[in-house]
């Protein structure tokens, strides 16, 4: 979606939210399903616009109704964007085919996972208890938001093993193929890591199941000079066991670093429980997710730009969670 903030457009936003004027001070995202800006108004109040296509208005309204209800109850214990309401109290402003979320700006950077403290892994974990404790129970029913038991229960096991065979003969035939041992050894250890986890999936179900926020990495937290951080980028949340967005936020530091990965759990442990069957069965979630990641290797099929970085680096990671989900399950079965 490729967006053009003109001061006609940014003049109709600005009257929809009852201000004089706005103006862009930086556009912050370039492509992809959404575009968004640092803006600010005439009386120099800054915000963060967010813009979403027809085809995405569900994930504007979603991430609106999640910002009200956390910004209904404020904590010392988590922060989040204060959402910008129109003139007329509507949370979200919709022009023609697209919708325009507002948000007040915090100043922040980001940072990359290795330059977190062992305080910063606390701080996340204890974030991430109390976000969880307070969006339990709250349920959105007149939007279409995905369950992670009805998309997993989707999955079938026969044509996904077709489908990473059928890759792997696509990628043979091609010219170049340089890393042919290395990509063999790849698709290999999905289909291994799909045999030994797929058994999970019938015992999945709906019971434990809540918004969580299903996105909750590095490039959504700000971080300001006291190193306190702000949690940005709802659109993508859905309902699942709140293990699971615990063990989707880990990822790998179980195995790398444990140590800051023992942090994260004990800082959520302070707002939330973890339980230890439903943590076990989400590591056998997030491994099978790993397995079935088929989008790299067909953007580099296709010969699109950045398709063979993309292809090849997922093969360290494959390669560890392979060799190592056993050290990823004592992990929390010691830690939870």
């Amino acid at each position: 979606m490729v967006i053009a903030m003109t001061p006609e457009l940014l003049k109709t936003i600005a009257v929809a939210y009852g201000f004089a004027s706005l103006h862009t001070i930086k556009e912050l995202s370039s492509g992809g399903i959404n575009r968004s800006w640092h803006v600010k108004n005439d009386q120099q109040q800054h915000f963060f616009l967010k813009v979403f296509d027809a085809s995405d208005a569900s994930r504007g309204e979603l991430e609106a109704s999640i910002l009200s209800h956390l910004n209904a109850q404020t904590s010392p214990a988590y922060r989040v964007q204060l959402l910008v309401r129109t003139h007329l109290g509507a949370p979200l402003f919709t022009s023609g085919e697209r919708t325009y979320l507002l948000t007040k700006w915090q100043n922040g950077s980001t940072r990359g996972w290795q330059e977190f403290s062992s305080d910063n892994w606390h701080s996340l974990g204890a974030t991430l208890g109390a976000l969880h404790r307070r969006l339990r129970g709250l349920r959105l029913p007149a939007l279409p938001i995905m369950c992670l038991s009805q998309r997993v229960a989707g999955l079938d096991r026969e044509s996904e093993i077709t489908k990473i065979a059928s890759h792997r003969l696509l990628a043979a035939q091609k010219e170049t193929y340089p890393f042919r041992q290395k990509a063999d050894t790849y698709f290999e250890q999905r289909l291994m890591i799909l045999d030994r986890f797929f058994p999970v999936i019938p015992r999945l179900s709906s019971d434990n199941e809540q918004l969580v926020h299903n996105d909750y990495t590095e490039p959504n937290f700000i971080f300001d000079t006291d190193g306190i951080v702000m949690i940005t980028d709802w659109e993508r949340a859905i309902y699942a066991p709140p293990e699971y967005d615990v063990v989707r936020s880990l990822v790998i530091m179980p195995i790398v670093a444990p140590a800051h990965a023992a942090r994260f759990i004990e800082g959520y442990q302070r707002f939330s429980p973890i339980n230890p069957p439903e943590i076990r069965d989400m590591v056998g979630v997030y491994l099978i997710e790993q397995a079935l990641k088929h989008w790299p290797t067909e953007r580099w099929l296709r010969g699109e730009d950045w398709g063979r970085v993309q292809f090849e680096s997922n093969f360290e990671i494959i390669e560890l969670l392979a060799r190592q989900y056993d050290l990823l399950l004592n992990f929390y079965a010691e830690n939870c």
